[in-house]
């Protein structure tokens, strides 16, 4: 990996190429919103904060930061009218996976979704999450995988997604690390995997009856 230059708001910054443009952001202070981040961990892209603009071809297009890999000659900015929408609608739709055990996770949501430009859409079939105050950023199933306990999983697709405890045939258990809750960046592991999503702290979604629809 060689050492390259970027350009990040005017700005020439050292960077490695190859490395995560939003790891560059993060050591040189710039504040770009980020939950499913964590800089031991394999990038998850999961909570639509990060977005900044790379210049290509003369115009400027939407980038997820954690997702864009350093190369000679990147051209970035981290703030524009495009940008405070797509996060400010990403933020939106993280907030109705609340509320949050961390108090500053709502703040920072409910901050980044008044920057929205377009008027707000009224949904009355907003389902509520599976596990509400957790965001399925990915960050506990890495975690687990990386200390190789792997004892927690995504389950379902779209509205059912999950995250689950794995319960194999060997005695083997969640264990005492805690490694899960100390990443989770909403507060949503109070103890560890095996508590938290064996226990049942999920809400079935309610498919209605044909007679009610």
């Amino acid at each position: 990996m060689s050492s390259i230059t970027i350009h990040v708001d005017h700005r020439e910054l050292p960077a490695t190429e190859g490395e995560s443009l939003l790891a560059v952001l993060v050591s040189h202070a710039i504040a770009v919103p980020a939950l499913c981040y964590h800089p031991r961990l394999p990038v998850q892209g999961r909570c639509g904060l990060c977005l900044v603009e790379r210049q290509e071809n003369g115009r400027w297009v939407l980038q997820h930061a954690c997702l864009l890999n350093c190369r000679p000659g990147l051209q970035i900015r981290t703030d524009s009218p495009e940008i405070r929408r797509a996060r400010s609608l990403a933020a939106a739709l993280l907030l109705r996976r609340g509320p949050f055990p961390h108090a500053a996770v709502t703040e920072m949501l409910q901050k980044l979704a008044a920057l929205e430009l377009a008027p707000a859409r009224q949904d009355n079939a907003v389902v509520k999450p599976l596990q509400p105050g957790c965001i399925l950023c990915g960050l506990c199933v890495s975690m687990c995988r990386s200390i190789s306990r792997n004892k927690l999983t995504f389950l379902g697709r779209g509205q059912n997604l999950r995250v689950a405890y794995v319960t194999t045939m060997t005695a083997e258990g969640c264990g005492s690390c805690q490694a899960c809750r100390r990443v989770c960046p909403t507060g949503y592991i109070v103890v560890n995997g095996a508590t938290t999503f064996k226990s049942g702290l999920f809400r079935s979604v309610k498919t209605p009856d044909r007679a009610e629809q």
